[in-house]
C-alpha cells in the first residue's frame, strides 16, 4: 500500500489517495496519516477530507476499519469527509 496527500489549500480540502491493498498487514500503515489529518481538521488547517479510493485493488476489514474510524473522527472533530470511487 502507498497514499498520497493532495492538499487544496483555498478550500482547505486534502485529498488522501490510496493505492494498492489495505488489508491487517498495510492498514495500521495508514493510522499515523489518519491522526494527521483529524489533527489538521481540529486545528481549522482543513473542512474536508476526501478519500480517492480508486487506486484500491483489495480492502479487507481491518482496512475497512481504519477507514470508518477515520471518517467518524473527522466528522466528529467537525468536518466533513467524502469516500470517493469505494
Amino acid at each position: 500500500m502507498r497514499f498520497q496527500r493532495i492538499v487544496q489549500d483555498a478550500e482547505r480540502v486534502v485529498v488522501l489517495e490510496i493505492f494498492g491493498t489495505l488489508d491487517a498487514i498495510e492498514a495500521p500503515l495508514l493510522v499515523p496519516e489518519c491522526t494527521a489529518l483529524v489533527e489538521g481538521v481540529k486545528t481549522g488547517h482543513y473542512r474536508k477530507v476526501v478519500l480517492e479510493l480508486k487506486g484500491l485493488r483489495l480492502i479487507d476489514a481491518m482496512g475497512i476499519s481504519v477507514l470508518v474510524k477515520l471518517h467518524t473522527a473527522v466528522v466528529t472533530a467537525g468536518g466533513e469527509c467524502v469516500w470517493q470511487n469505494p
